[in-house]
């Protein structure tokens, strides 16, 4: 059995070390016991270690004897400490004596720890601990006496770079990288031997010391240092690991090392090994639900990320001082730059700004919201680290890290796939001079780092295998990836403005349609879907008020439930001509066609074209479904208003859905011209008749439009923008996000809509909200709201 299965078939790890300590010592008292795991055993990851070794070997608490983690050692000596005599303290594996400390899984004595070498002194085989320096054993009897290295040879060296090169300064730069008499022998020995790893080979030198000695030298005003590339991919950045005889960067190294995933077969960096030895990757170790423990605050099982006196926190729910935020002023949880001492609010944190002064959007590190600054426009603070800056060597920018810039990687990776020949096609060049400007490079190249798709549908509008128009991406498979790009084609003014859901729904229709087999039904099903629903939804849609995912949804019911009818008739041999009354009371019975209303509207517009005669009567609406909780929406409105820790765009679209009864679908297309402050106030227009918004709401968009100042969504007209911003938000994503607030859209919607139809006249109510008058009406009904007297009291004349 292993320790995985040891947790779930009996107790928690905990309990189960608990139960084997209690089984070898039954006299031990069971809370000093518990008190001595938790004290020592605290983590998951330590805790299967010792349940792997107890149910594997449990004599191990017996005679002491490794191999063992260290943290059983550890336990076993805490635990004698406490009084227990049963448990053996852990013993050398050598000369089997107690110890009193251990180190490692295999537990020594330090007499049999010391591996036995021929000393280079005297020849002897003896416990050798010392290096002299050429790097040969010695025992301690024969320990070298402290010689200095040749510094005058190392001078030499340097010399022949830069005559000019002081003793002293190159002395001091090697005393301070290399500190120690035998590494500073290694540095001396490997210079001298060759010199030109100053001029930018000291990627394949011997000693690292030797790359931290051209960084001091160079530092020290040395001219002539070359700082060297990384072997494998070019870049001038730290080389950190050593690998087939030169160093490498940190980047290179896990690309180096990454290994085929056991669990999810992905090449990736090994984060662990099971207990196979096979390799797992970071993500699926951390998604292993035997790391997860359930935290204290939250109830969820989820990794922990830090540890109290009570129990394990997860991310979400880790303590943070509430301090008063440097830059926005809001009094929130938080922490202290690092760069400036300053109090900073997890908000501010994860904001992206355009800095006021070097104009690129960045983390802000000082300033306000109205006028901040980013880490390299910050002054530094006594006491703080230094910021260094470095310049982009494609561009010249100046930024706080080595290499190419965010905008030249990106646009290294887009251009080839841009490029026929030896020049980018001149109808993607205003697409590439779009993802110049982008304010977050970084994101683009991560989604085409993860969409493959995306690089290869770029590559075939570039060479004309997919047509650069509308027309041509209609004619590949539509998925998220080809609406996106299209999206962005249409930002980037590559191609045309044009509405999506009007053009997928046409999509649909026709590949729909031309899948009928027999002709007579495609003909039919044609016409009421082109004729009938298409034509309607035009004259009703434009380019100021496109086509509505809930539209085209909504259109797509109506004919499926048309050629469902035809099929059922096909199946039994008849047609709409043959249709009788039985048949309907039976389909519906039976839910073999779609539900009443899409099958009442075609068999009406069936009879109104003389195709049968029969028809399912309009069914009239007798009220929303379910309970209507007046309680909880006003709890969600209270919580909107007041909640900081709610995003802003998040909490004005779902008071806009409380409080004025608006649907995702309409919410998602509000732009900034709905709203007027030319009044003193702040009105928004849903429908006619604009409607005041109260204080605390006003507050809210004064607040959204000063997050956005600065950013890449500050020129967009949308008040809840999609991705790119330049498109609003789709209303499923809307949906998605208040439901995350534990909000149903449907639900407020319909509590909202109730309160204010019994509160307000139908007529005033179509006008405020938007609505269709025959809909306010039927509210009103619904909400036994009395307004028969409203006309004649705003006329002046008494009511009867």
């Amino acid at each position: 059995m292993n320790a995985e299965a040891a947790g779930t078939a009996g107790a928690a790890p905990r309990d189960v070390i608990v139960q084997q300590i209690l089984a070898v010592d039954p006299t031990a008292d069971r809370a000093t016991v518990e008190n001595a795991v938790t004290t020592v055993v605290n983590t998951v990851v330590r805790q299967r270690q010792v349940v792997r070794v107890l149910v594997d070997r449990p004599e191990v608490l017996c005679d002491g004897r490794s191999p063992a983690p260290q943290v059983l050692g550890e336990l076993m000596l805490l635990l004698r400490r406490s009084g227990a005599a049963v448990v053996a303290a852990p013993a050398c594996r050598g000369c089997a004596r107690p110890l009193s400390s251990v180190r490692g899984s295999a537990w020594c004595c330090d007499g049999c720890r010391t591996p036995t070498r021929e000393c280079a002194g005297c020849g002897q085989l003896r416990r050798s601990t010392i290096r002299d320096q050429n790097g040969s054993w010695r025992c301690p009897r024969c320990r070298p006496l402290p010689e200095q290295p040749d510094w005058a040879a190392l001078t030499s060296a340097v010399r022949g770079i830069d005559p000019g090169a002081e003793p002293t300064v190159v002395r001091t730069a090697a005393r301070r990288v290399a500190p120690g008499l035998f590494r500073q022998w290694a540095l001396v020995a490997a210079v001298t031997a060759d010199p030109d790893l100053l001029r930018g080979r000291a990627a394949h030198a011997p000693v690292r010391t030797v790359l931290r000695l051209v960084d001091s030298l160079t530092e020290a005003g040395v001219v002539g240092m070359v700082r060297p590339g990384c072997p494998r991919c070019g870049r001038v950045v730290a080389l950190v690991k050593w690998h087939e005889q030169s160093w490498l960067c940190a980047r290179c190294d896990r690309q180096v090392r990454a290994a085929p995933c056991a669990q999810c077969g992905r090449v990736r960096e090994v984060g662990t090994r099971d207990r196979q030895g096979r390799p797992l990757c970071g993500p699926c170790h951390r998604r292993n639900p035997a790391n997860a423990e359930r935290c204290i605050a939250c109830g969820h099982l989820r990794p922990v990320n830090n540890r109290t006196p009570q129990g394990p926190l997860c991310a979400s729910c880790r303590p943070s001082p509430v301090l008063t935020c440097a830059l926005c002023g809001q009094l929130a949880p938080g922490n202290r730059s690092t760069l400036t001492g300053q109090p900073r609010c997890r908000s501010c944190d994860a904001r992206r700004l355009r800095c006021g002064g070097c104009g690129k959007i960045r983390a802000p590190h000082s300033g306000t919201l109205d006028d901040p600054r980013c880490a390299l426009c910050t002054p530094a603070q006594p006491g703080t680290p230094l910021r260094r800056r470095y310049e982009c060597p494609s561009c010249g920018l100046v930024q706080p890290t080595e290499g190419a810039c965010p905008t030249c990687r990106l646009i290294a990776i887009v251009q080839p796939l841009l490029t026929v020949g030896d020049q980018v096609q001149p109808e993607l060049q205003p697409l590439l001079t779009w993802w110049r400007r982008v304010d977050r490079p970084g994101s683009v190249r991560s989604w085409l780092a993860r969409r493959p798709a995306a690089r290869a549908l770029l590559r075939d509008l570039a060479t004309g295998t997919v047509e650069l128009s509308h027309e041509g991406l209609d004619q590949i498979p539509d998925t998220k990836t080809v609406r996106y790009v299209r999206r962005i084609l249409v930002a980037a003014s590559v191609l045309p403005e044009h509405d999506e859901h009007l053009r997928r729904l046409e999509q649909w229709m026709s590949k729909s349609v031309g899948a009928i087999a027999d002709p007579e039904h495609r003909t039919i099903v044609h016409r009421y879907a082109v004729w009938y629903h298409l034509r309607k939804l035009r004259a009703r849609t434009g380019p100021q008020k496109p086509v509505t995912e809930g539209q085209a949804e909504a259109i797509r019911n109506r004919v499926r439930a048309a050629a469902a009818v035809l099929v059922a008739l096909a199946e039994s041999g008849r047609t709409l001509a043959d249709l009788r009354q039985t048949d309907i009371d039976g389909w519906l019975a039976s839910r073999r066609v779609a539900r009443r209303a899409e099958l009442g509207l075609f068999l009406r517009w069936a009879r109104r074209e003389r195709l049968t005669a029969v028809a399912v009567p309009v069914q009239q609406w007798a009220g929303p479904d379910g309970c209507i909780d007046h309680d909880q929406r006003w709890t969600l409105a209270r919580r909107l208003l007041h909640d900081d820790a709610v995003p802003t765009e998040d909490r004005l679209a779902g008071l806009i859905v409380v409080l004025y009864a608006q649907t995702a679908a309409r919410v998602r297309l509000l732009r900034f011209d709905h709203l007027d402050s030319s009044s003193g106030g702040v009105r928004i227009t849903f429908g006619t008749t604009p409607i005041d918004l109260p204080p605390a709401m006003t507050e809210l968009f004064t607040r959204l439009a000063a997050e956005r100042a600065g950013t890449d969504r500050a020129a967009t007209p949308w008040i809840f923008p999609g991705r790119p911003w330049t498109q609003p938000i789709s209303a499923d994503m809307l949906r998605k996000r208040l439901a995350v607030l534990g909000m149903s859209t449907h639900a407020a919607r319909t509590a909202a809509l109730f309160q204010l139809a019994g509160n307000l006249p139908a007529g005033l109510l179509a006008r405020c909200l938007g609505i269709d008058i025959s809909s306010a009406v039927d509210w009103q009904r619904t909400a036994a709201g009395d307004w028969h007297a409203y006309a004649a009291r705003t006329a002046g004349i008494a009511s009867p």
